[in-house]
């Protein structure tokens, strides 16, 4: 992983190399479009994705449209029952070859999720999921929707993986169970939270809820975050590297901790009937039988799955 920084100006941002990708919670795009343009023409960011555009089917293309960058969207009224807040919008440079998985966006009360595809030559394609969880969404859902989708992904041969966005899930609350959760996903996942610095600041307080996860933090020389004035919240980015990197994919084996949950594994442990061993005279075969029972309740409650870098 390289180096985290916080900038002032946009411009810092457009004297980073390769390829600048951010994400913002701009809470209601309509009003801030001229800003919006602003930081793009300063930032020369090639992907930015922003949640909470607050845009619904009233707010028309050529309104929201920015030149030299192709823009692609998903209003929660396009996709959920609950009206009002939410969407997420995403605009990406023209020089950049990006497209737009409309098949795999999601919305629900747990998530929201626009999908790109950046296609590089030479190299392996670099799927780009920007998120927004709202804050009373269920968390377990949320990941769950997350892992699926990893998941397939993966299944497919394909390995550079990006998750950015507003989580709403406080990083560096490392006692608190959603930060537990969500760094028990990364971990199961071979995921990699980049950001830092918090990027909420309030007169409530501070907290870091804007992440940007990657399966190939290798690949990223300088994160970091700006305040753009647009909302409460800074910008996240992160620049990666553009160098060729061969169609290989080296695949592990890891425990998911998604559904653990500590007490249960440990009545179940509790549970064990080790009365074969206690009478066991021959060690090799007492430390097989007391391995095999052991590891199927570990089986049973942090699962082996395949993942992909």
């Amino acid at each position: 992983m390289g180096i985290h920084i916080n900038v002032d100006s946009s411009k810092d941002i457009a004297k980073l190399k390769g390829i600048k990708i951010g994400a913002l919670n701009i809470r209601s795009l309509y009003k801030k479009v001229d800003d919006l343009k602003l930081l793009l023409a300063d930032s020369k960011l090639d992907y930015l994705g922003l949640s909470e555009s607050w845009l619904n089917s009233s707010v028309i293309g050529p309104e929201v449209v920015i030149e030299k960058y192709n823009m692609f969207r998903f209003d929660r009224d396009a996709g959920s029952s609950k009206r009002g807040g939410g969407g997420i919008v995403v605009y990406t440079n023209t020089k950049r070859n990006f497209e737009h998985l409309r098949d795999w966006d999601i919305c629900s009360g747990d998530i929201e999720c626009l999908w790109t595809k950046l296609n590089l030559k030479a190299t392996r394609p670099t799927f780009i999921g920007c998120i927004y969880r709202p804050p009373e969404g269920n968390i377990d859902n949320f990941l769950s929707i997350l892992e699926n989708k990893i998941l397939d992904i993966y299944e497919q041969g394909i390995a550079d993986l990006i998750l950015l966005g507003d989580i709403n899930i406080d990083y560096h609350a490392i006692r608190t169970g959603p930060c537990k959760k969500l760094k028990a996903f990364l971990k199961s996942s071979n995921l990699t939270q980049l950001i830092t610095s918090n990027t909420r600041i309030t007169t409530r307080g501070a907290t870091l809820i804007d992440h940007f996860i990657t399966n190939r933090d290798d690949l990223y020389h300088t994160s970091g975050s700006m305040n753009p004035g647009l909302s409460d919240h800074r910008l996240i980015f992160a620049s990666r590297k553009k160098q060729k990197i061969p169609h290989t994919i080296s695949e592990v084996r890891c425990r998911s901790y998604l559904k653990y949950n500590c007490a249960a594994y440990q009545n179940d442990v509790n549970l064990i009937d080790w009365s074969d061993e206690l009478n066991c005279i021959d060690v090799d075969k007492c430390a097989d039988m007391f391995t095999e029972k052991l590891l199927a309740v570990i089986d049973k409650h942090a699962p082996m799955r395949n993942s992909s870098r």
